[in-house]
């Protein structure tokens, strides 16, 4: 399911127009962008948590050229 989708699905369960639904979608995901960038958590329960981690950087090759990259 993309956004599309979800948007239409949720507008459906909700009775509301697709209009209504886009911007409440559109909320929800920015504020929890918003918290994740500010390092917050964000605990959606019964559904699960957004958190934001750090990873060891690691040496791939580019599969267009070959070359090694970071």
């Amino acid at each position: 399911m993309n956004k599309k989708e979800l948007i239409l699905a949720a507008a459906a369960a909700a009775q509301l127009d697709k209009q209504d639904m886009t911007r409440a979608v559109e909320a929800l995901l920015g504020e929890i962008a918003q918290a994740m960038r500010r390092g917050e958590q964000v605990h959606l329960t019964g559904f699960g948590v957004f958190e934001t981690r750090l990873r060891q950087g690691y040496t791939a090759n580019n599969p267009k050229t070959g070359a090694l990259m970071q």
